[in-house]
């Protein structure tokens, strides 16, 4: 409740001002609004929801580790300069209806086989198995 100067009534305010480092800051209770406008260098943590990929580490972390793969052998097909690394973030947004790590746990192992079989169609993957090596490990291999 804010006073009005020079008057005995009181107005409610609707705006909350805070200046300064919040990343750290606690807001008593709870907040409801119609917008809210959040400025700050970083983007919000976003929350991923029950069943996402994104809630269990070691399917996360390999849907990582073959986007990483992948923007490393396509680096070799396009050269370092002309290499856009979130391409792949859309092409499986498009794909899949949902950012990598949105979609549910159980088209885990279609995403898998989308990103080894982009993975192997590159330049370097096939020669990797031409020669018969490895070009990624296996989701086994590595949490097994």
């Amino acid at each position: 409740m804010i006073k009005a100067k020079g008057k005995s009534s009181a107005k409610t305010s609707n705006t909350v001002n805070i200046k300064g480092n919040v990343s750290n800051s606690t807001v008593a209770n709870s907040i409801s609004a119609q917008t809210i406008v959040y400025k700050s260098r970083s983007k919000p943590k976003m929350e991923f929801a029950d069943g996402a990929i994104g809630k269990k580490a070691e399917l996360k972390n390999y849907v990582k580790h073959l986007i990483d793969r992948y923007n490393e052998y396509k680096e070799g097909d396009v050269g370092k300069s002309k290499m856009n690394y979130a391409a792949i973030w859309g092409i499986i947004k498009k794909e899949f209806k949902a950012s990598a790590y949105q979609i549910p746990e159980t088209k885990f192992e279609s995403l898998c086989l989308f990103l080894q079989k982009r993975i192997d169609n590159t330049k370097q993957g096939r020669i990797n198995k031409g020669k018969g090596y490895k070009n990624y490990s296996g989701f086994d291999d590595i949490y097994g």
